[in-house]
């Protein structure tokens, strides 16, 4: 289970943070800089990226039905 927990926090925590960072980047042509790492301002990328995929898996879900 330990396992499990820790697999699902490096996924949440450096994919969707790392994501988040780079649609901000995309979205503002780089002139916004947030922190995906370990800080306080990285919960912001963070929560856009896991957003930016969630949005992006229901599209390719309707697209495929």
């Amino acid at each position: 289970m330990i396992v499990i927990e820790w697999l699902i926090e490096i996924l949440f925590f450096a994919c969707c943070g790392w994501v988040g960072y780079i649609v901000v980047k995309i979205l503002t042509f780089g002139k916004v800089e947030i922190d995906y790492g370990r800080s306080a301002e990285s919960v912001i990328a963070e929560f856009i990226g896991c957003g930016f995929l969630l949005v992006v898996s229901l599209l390719v879900a309707f697209w495929w039905t």
